[in-house]
Parts: structure tokens; sequence; C-alpha cells
């Protein structure tokens, strides 16, 4: 394999786990492309179940090959560090859109539209099966949420962002009891610590279809304990807008009935009945129309960017230019490892459990003094009900860890060296950003 070098332009995102580059490759004779780099943080490099979480998402992402999933083109690693290439989508996911759009609601047949080609990943997504031994992969992404929905300039859907997802043969096996996703978009059985299938992506893109339309959140209480009880509940209001017809309404009831054995069976079954629909509305929807929609919120978005946080991001980006920019593409897969399947990659440092009477417990350090590592992924950060993740692993043991929220730590091992150069980073990002408003 010819080695390729990737020169990093800008971060882009960073979470617990794992950040997010934007790149460019250089291949043979001048030829460059822009592509997206996902890196294991440097301080869990050492431990061996993110690591192996890593590689695995990396692992399942190479079998997912579809337009509307985000494509990966390499795993590699640049000494201690791994990472993922990805395919670049120049535009914004669609939580971004709705936050930088003139209203919080998305046109009706806009709505669907979107829904459907997220429909229609999961279909392809549920159904894959190990192109070598022909076995089902059983996959469930487990966090259908708007940051895991990116829309490009061109009007194109890519899901992305399969870190949670569960798989046939996943190496890192989750601990019985603990529950995965974002609070306002789980699914009820997910919301009991149940195990889940495919079904729960489906109630997922429910979800996402009545909050489009309605332009307002649909499960979002006042405390994650509320949200996750307004979950469990599965209460569908009416949508009283304008172009939603009972034939919609009974679409979305499904998709979002509480009963997995109630609701839409496929996801292909979901995205037939939305295309049946817009063709009996006498509607046409394309490409043209995401794009125009994009396109304002992208110009919105720029417009409330201050420049000093312009300004401070290409410092940092200088900063860590000169370790990332000698990532290469690994010559030789080392991993000798024949499991397929992505072990969850969580959100936020959050964590949640569900003992057997099937109430959440909530628990101080105090109560629970053994350390927990979070694994946030690489997502933009909103307010704590949207991003709480209720998947939390104790280190080095099989059992659920009560409902915490806690900051971002080290792993053990940590170096007083580290220390150091995270303070002379600090001291020498302060001195920049001094300097800055100086002038």
């Amino acid at each position: 394999m010819e080695v390729q070098k990737y020169k990093i332009i800008k971060k882009l995102d960073s979470g617990g786990m794992a950040e997010v580059f934007q790149a460019e490759v250089e291949t043979i004779k001048g030829f460059k492309k822009t592509v997206a780099i996902k890196r294991i943080r440097p301080n869990l490099i050492d431990d061996q179940k993110f690591v192996q979480m890593f590689m695995d998402e990396a692992k399942l992402s190479l079998f997912l090959q579809h337009a509307n999933i985000a494509t990966v083109f390499d795993v590699g690693t640049s000494g201690d560090h791994f990472f993922i290439v990805m395919e670049y989508v120049e535009g914004l996911n669609l939580r971004s859109i709705l936050e930088h759009s003139p209203t919080q609601a998305i046109p009706v047949p806009l709505a669907i539209f979107i829904v459907n080609n997220v429909c229609e990943a999961l279909d392809y997504a549920h159904n894959l099966h190990d192109p070598s031994s022909g076995r089902h992969l059983n996959i469930v992404h487990r966090d259908i949420s708007p940051p895991n929905i990116l829309i490009s300039l061109q009007g194109e859907i890519k899901l992305v962002d399969f870190g949670l997802a569960k798989a046939a043969s996943q190496k890192e096996e989750s601990d019985p009891g603990v529950i995965k996703g974002k609070f306002s978009y789980l699914s009820p059985e997910a919301a009991k610590g149940l195990v889940v299938d495919h079904r729960t992506d489906i109630f997922a893109a429910g979800i996402i279809l009545w909050e489009l339309i309605a332009g307002r959140r649909l499960y979002h209480g006042e405390t994650d304990y509320d949200t996750v009880m307004m979950v469990r509940e599965a209460l569908v209001p009416p949508l009283t807008v304008p172009g939603v017809a009972p034939e919609l309404m009974r679409i979305i009831k499904k998709t979002l009935a509480r009963d997995p054995e109630n609701r839409y069976q496929r996801a292909g079954d979901l995205s037939e009945d939305l295309t049946k629909y817009l063709f009996q509305q006498g509607t046409a929807v394309t490409k043209k129309d995401l794009s125009s929609l994009v396109t304002t919120a992208l110009k919105n978005k720029k417009h409330k960017e201050p420049s000093a946080l312009i300004a401070r991001d290409s410092f940092i980006t200088t900063l860590i230019q000169e370790e990332l920019d000698q990532l290469i593409s690994l010559g030789k897969n080392t991993d000798t490892t024949d499991d397929i399947g992505a072990a969850p990659l969580s959100l936020d440092s959050l964590e949640y459990s569900v003992e057997t009477t099937g109430k959440p417990v909530f628990a101080t350090e105090e109560e629970d003094a053994t350390p927990a590592v979070a694994t946030p992924s690489t997502q933009e950060k909103s307010d704590p009900h949207e991003s709480g993740q209720l998947s939390v692993m104790r280190p080095h043991s099989s059992q659920p860890i009560s409902f915490v929220r806690q900051g971002s730590q080290e792993t053990s091992g940590g170096s007083g060296l580290k220390i150091a150069i995270l303070l002379s980073l600090v001291g020498a990002a302060g001195f920049a950003a001094w300097f800055f408003f100086l002038r």
C-alpha cells in the first residue's frame, strides 16, 4: 500500500473519547482530497478497552457502503495514536440547521424527505451481512439523533457515528442493564434498560420526524430523570401544523408505538409509507430544496461566530499541527482479531443503571467511590437533557454504574509531564488571547 500523508487543516470537534479534524490527503502526482480524521484522545491510548472500542467502530464502518452513510476510507496509526479517515461532509448537522434557521420547524415535505433518507440508511445497516461469511451482522445504531444526521451543501443526507452501534460478535460487550444513547431519543425499551434491537432506531427516527414538523422537542423534561420517564410513557401529542394529514399522523404514531411489536418492523417499511404519503399529497422534494436550507443556516451561523473565537481556534490549531501532521496510513493491518462490530463510544459523562425494580438509581461520588471512565463521542455539546449519555462502563468491571454526572478525567497512569505540557499549552493560549485583544 502506498503511504498516504494526512495534513491537518483544522479541528472540527472534540469529545471525551475522540477528536475530529478536517484534513487533506495527498497521494500520487500531487492529487489532494479533503477528508475528516477521527482519532482516539491521547489520554486514552494506553487503555486497551477504549482502543478496542475505537477499532471495533472502525471495522464496522468499513462494511457500511451506502449513499446515506458517511464513508470510511482508512484506519491507521501514527505512533501510539489510532485514527479513522472518513468522508468529509461540507455542510451542517441537523441540529445546527435547526439552531440557525429562521424557525425551529422545517416544512413538512422537507422533514419527511430527511427522515425518509435516514430510514433508507437504517434499512441497509439493519439488513447488512458480512460479505465474506454471509452472516447477518445485526447492526443497531442506537444513537439516531439530529447531531448524527449531516446534510451537505448539495442537499445530501449522511448518517454518521456508529460508535454506539451494537453488532454481532462485537469485541467489547455492553454491561447488563446499562442503556446507551441520548435521553431525548431513547426508545421506551432502552429507557428501561432492556435489550434493544433495530426497532429502537425506528422509534428514534419517529421522534425526529415529529420534532422537525412541530418545531419543538418531544421528550424533554426539566431534569434528566423527567426526560427518561417521558420516554418510557411514549405519549405522542397530536400535530396541529398545517400540512399534517390524518395519514401522516397515523404513520408517526405507528413509528412511536411504545410496544416494539406495534411499531414498523422494518425501517424500509416506514420509508415506503413516507414516500407514498408525499406522492399522495402531490409534493415533490429534491436535494436542491435541502441545499437552500443548509446554505441559509450556514450563513446565519457564520454571522454569529465571534472573531475572537475564530482567532483562538486558529491559534490552537497551530499548536497541535506539529503533532498531527505526521499521521500516515497503515501499510499492514496489525489487528489479528476477526470480530466485527462496534462497541459503545459514549456521548457524555453521565451514568445510568436500572436495578431489578426497573427504577433509576441516583448516587453521589461519596456513595460510589470507585472511579469510572466516561467516553463522550465527538459531537457538538447541547443542553444536558439532549446530550446526556446513559452508557458508562467501570474499568475492569462488568457491573453497571449508577446515574452520576461527572467531569472529564484522565485515565490512571497519567504523568506529571503530561500535566506540565497541558499547563504550558493553556498558558500559551492565554498569552495569545491576551495579545490578540491587546491589538
